[in-house]
């Protein structure tokens, strides 16, 4: 069987959320099958955390998002060529979109429905916004990596559950505990050598970056700590407008925004003194699994997409204010008892989250769409 993947429209850097959900449950994918051939469809280039394989083929395009009707073009009509080309049995999209004009079974994966219409309709969003409901009615399944997006899809769309599948997600196998030496090193290369805090996200004005900053202000205000705060993830900022942001921060000296490596961020999470999560928007929380597997325990915004990941393993504030964040920081700092059992419920609670696991649902969908097209 030949399988595309059509991934145009994922970043081409190492993967954040929607994209390390698509990335990791597609290289077990093949990893698994290597009877059957899979054919990526890349948008101008190979991204670096797609490994490739005997049975992993590579077809880089070229796609422009300036002009709706080229959008459309590309994904009714140049789109069936290629796959009729390559002689593709069933195509899988890895985004909230469909072909509309190929015959073959199809797949619709959906990361995250905000990753597409909450910052307002651009091109791609005015496109998908509009053609959702066709999108939905053309898929064979629809694939959802949480119950709560599950739920936006059926609430939304008037979807039958029937036609949802939930795959659930997982940690890579580098995001795991580290000695007490290795957890010392780690510290002295990001940290000066001291504990700190961690925040794994999009650095960017949607994300409550702002918020954290002001809530570490009143941590160390109140706790006078050497206490760090380490941000890593995809800038959203144009970064000289951040720069100029954190040069009137009091506490700069004692924050580092780094762009590091997964395998670094593996490390760097494992190092965490907590992980802090204030993110409000609903997309399944990956480093909140990342975390677990870490043996790293977890304050973060209570959405319901971080009660599902982290369930009782966490402690919750509200995103949108600085002193609660504030105080749980403080909690976590003040009380290792607390600290250890939030650790010890992260190590069951993540028991829920493997790729492996992952993969054999989606592959369930793949056979069932060939079979019942």
């Amino acid at each position: 069987m030949r399988i595309a993947v059509n991934t145009c429209f994922l970043p081409l850097t190492s993967p954040h959320e929607p994209e390390q959900y698509v990335a990791s449950i597609f290289n077990k994918l093949v990893a698994s099958h290597p009877q059957h051939q899979f054919v990526f469809i890349f948008n101008k280039q190979v991204p670096s955390y797609f490994v490739a394989s005997e049975n992993a083929f590579h077809l880089v395009i070229s796609v422009s998002e300036r002009r709706l009707f080229l959008l459309r073009r590309w994904y009714d009509y140049r789109l069936r060529l290629l796959l009729e080309k390559n002689k593709i049995d069933v195509l899988i999209n890895a985004g909230c979109y469909c072909n509309l004009t190929a015959s073959i079974p199809q797949l619709m994966v959906v990361p995250g429905l905000d990753m597409y219409f909450s910052r307002g309709l651009t091109n791609r969003g005015s496109y998908f916004h509009h053609y959702m409901p066709q999108f939905i009615s053309k898929a064979s399944t629809i694939v959802t990596v949480s119950e709560f997006e599950k739920l936006q899809v059926i609430n939304h769309y008037h979807t039958d559950p029937k036609k949802i599948a939930v795959t659930g997600a997982g940690a890579n196998a580098i995001f795991k505990s580290l000695t007490w030496q290795e957890r010392e090193a780690v510290k002295e290369k990001y940290s000066n050598g001291t504990e700190y805090f961690l925040y794994a996200g999009p650095i960017g004005p949607h994300h409550q970056v702002i918020t954290l900053l002001k809530a570490f202000s009143l941590f160390k205000k109140r706790q006078q700590s050497n206490m760090q705060l380490l941000l890593t993830g995809k800038m959203e900022w144009p970064k000289s407008e951040f720069e100029e942001k954190l040069s009137m921060y009091k506490y700069r000296d004692e924050v580092q925004v780094l762009n590091i490596s997964e395998e670094e961020l593996a490390k760097v999470t494992a190092a965490a003194y907590a992980l802090l999560h204030p993110e409000l928007q609903e997309r399944f929380p990956l480093s909140i699994v990342n975390a677990m597997y870490c043996d790293v325990p977890v304050i973060c915004a209570r959405t319901e997409s971080n009660s599902e990941a982290a369930a009782e393993t966490a402690i919750y504030t509200e995103g949108t204010q600085p002193e609660d964040i504030a105080a749980q920081m403080k909690l976590i700092y003040k009380d290792e008892t607390l600290r250890g059992n939030l650790i010890e419920h992260g190590s069951v609670q993540r028991g829920k989250y493997n790729w492996e696991n992952a993969a054999v649902i989606l592959w369930n969908c793949i056979e069932n769409a060939v079979m019942h097209p």
